[in-house]
């Protein structure tokens, strides 16, 4: 994060959900790096709660439970079940998934992340050494050139709601009888079991527990699954862009300095591109995760914002207007940067080719052919070597349209979601 109120929301993400199981990823503001510590067998103990929680409790249980729900339905339909419980129980899986998903990538390659998130913003402070000069403090909402940190703003809406999501999504949940835990229970004991009171007590004690510890982790990942895909594009577009705004055609003298610089520049741009290079393996599949599952999401979230208003407790309907402005603020955080990142750096090249055929360069030809050598910076979005995605300016285009289209194919599919009961006839 590249702002001082942008540090501050994660250090909040990361102290509000201390009390959830220990995980490998940390955050120290003071030092404004993160720290990841590898999974091995000698410290296996000290995560053994946070990997139970995630893989046990949520997917095996949790998204175990969703699903059966849904596949009971598919073979034979419960008349207590409607078209909100299927909904819901999709949107469930479908984010689930994407918790999962970002477990395993911090299990696989969360060491390579931080350590690129901590160099970039080591990087970034010292470009910012550089042209800071003699400005003034400013308050934390503002940027150091006293202009007002839209990015930090809209990181800090994001994350600091998240931890108390699931307290209230919980209990309002659990009040307008949405968990889906019960089913599994209700086909498996006797009805005169089922129906005991104490029977319900417990099944609703344990589904509530159940169901924070889903929500809890659920929120603790997907923030920082932002923050790991936010973090380095958003330093990565302030380092291009000041790059993009250096003139190489100004050094035309032989000095050490003048080559010096000339030179750092080149190092600096290839550097950026060492780090795309890096985004292209199980990065890419994140990316194409992201832009898949947050358009589902999104479009789910927009609908059960238009149409379960009146059905759904306040508590826990209010979750769909934050999921959707969160996956809009996710988006707007991330394809125009990625989008803009390729445009600066193509534009800078373009300009650096160009000062370089000037006069004044015509004993340094290597350079030259060092610079017409570099190619734009680029991210792509896939899944198993196969580019699905070039992240420029059509992806924004492409997300904002499948949206609005699955919004609206949902709203024409699913009329009634509270009278009728969903029936699968074949």
């Amino acid at each position: 994060m590249p702002t001082r109120l942008g540090f501050k929301a994660v250090s909040v993400h990361f102290s509000a959900n201390s009390y959830l199981p220990k995980m490998p990823v940390e955050f120290d503001l003071k030092t404004r790096q993160f720290s990841y510590t590898k999974i091995t067998k000698a410290n296996l103990s000290k995560y053994a709660a946070w990997l139970s929680v995630v893989f046990f409790f949520f997917y095996f249980i949790s998204i175990g439970h969703s699903t059966y729900m849904i596949v009971r339905q598919v073979i034979k339909p419960n008349p207590a079940v409607k078209i909100k419980h299927i909904f819901l129980a999709v949107m469930m899986n479908t984010a689930g998934n994407m918790v999962v998903g970002t477990v395993i990538y911090v299990l696989w390659s969360g060491k390579e992340a931080v350590d690129r998130v901590n160099w970039l913003i080591r990087r970034y402070d010292q470009f910012q050494t550089e042209d800071m000069g003699g400005l003034l403090p400013q308050p934390i909402w503002k940027t150091t050139s006293g202009e007002l940190d839209t990015f930090g703003i809209a990181a800090y809406a994001m994350l600091f709601p998240l931890s108390s999501v699931p307290l209230f999504a919980t209990i309002f949940g659990l009040a307008a009888n949405l968990d889906v835990y019960q089913y599994l229970w209700h086909d498996i004991l006797p009805v005169k079991v089922v129906n005991h009171l104490w029977t319900r007590i417990v099944i609703k004690f344990f589904s509530g527990i159940l169901s924070y510890i889903g929500f809890a982790e659920s929120c603790r990942m997907l923030g920082l699954m932002g923050i790991l895909a936010i973090a380095p594009t958003q330093l990565m577009a302030r380092i291009v862009k000041t790059l993009a705004e250096w003139n190489v055609g100004e050094i035309r003298n032989n000095s050490d300095h003048a080559l010096l610089r000339l030179h750092r520049t080149y190092l600096d741009y290839v550097e950026m591109k060492i780090i795309e290079f890096t985004f292209h393996g199980y990065e890419a599949t994140l990316a194409f995760e992201l832009i898949e599952c947050g358009v589902w999401l999104c479009a789910a979230s927009i609908f059960a914002t238009i149409r379960l208003y009146n059905i759904l407790p306040f508590g826990f309907y209010v979750m769909f207007p934050f999921f959707t402005f969160a996956i809009f603020g996710i988006s707007q955080l991330l394809l125009p940067v990625v989008a803009g990142i390729h445009e600066h750096s193509t534009k800078a090249l373009a300009k650096w080719v160009e000062q370089l055929e000037g006069k004044g360069f015509n004993n340094h030809r290597c350079i030259r052919r060092q610079f017409r050598a570099l190619r734009p910076v680029r991210f792509i979005a896939g899944f198993s070597g196969f580019t699905f995605f070039l992240l420029d300016r059509s992806v924004k285009t492409y997300f904002l349209r499948s949206i609005l289209d699955n919004t609206i194919t949902l709203l024409i599919g699913l009329p009634e979601v509270e009278k009728s009961q969903i029936e699968f006839k074949y």
